[in-house]
């Protein structure tokens, strides 16, 4: 195979394999929102978390979507640290 008929067929399979990608900046101009809000990454791009989710499976929008509540009981819970005090004994 001649060096150019590799190159055209792969070109080829670079712009038929897979979807493009749908993480565009317009979409969070559009809803004044960080692209953190969608994504699990702070700076956009890749996997999404549970708005984000929301927002593609309802035609780019948010309305009707509510965060999950956190209980009152867990938040900061992360932040807050155990000190145990251990004594050892000489021997």
């Amino acid at each position: 195979m001649s060096r150019g008929a590799f190159v055209l067929i792969a070109a080829g399979g670079f712009l038929l394999a897979g979807e493009p990608a749908e993480a565009f900046p317009k979409f969070a101009r559009k809803e004044n929102k960080p692209c953190a809000h969608c994504h699990v990454k702070a700076k956009g791009g890749g996997a999404r978390n549970a708005a984000g989710r929301w927002y593609e499976h309802h035609g780019f929008s948010f309305k009707g979507y509510k965060p999950a509540a956190v209980p009152k009981s867990k938040r900061g819970t992360a932040l807050k640290k155990k000190t145990v005090k251990v004594e050892s004994k000489p021997r």
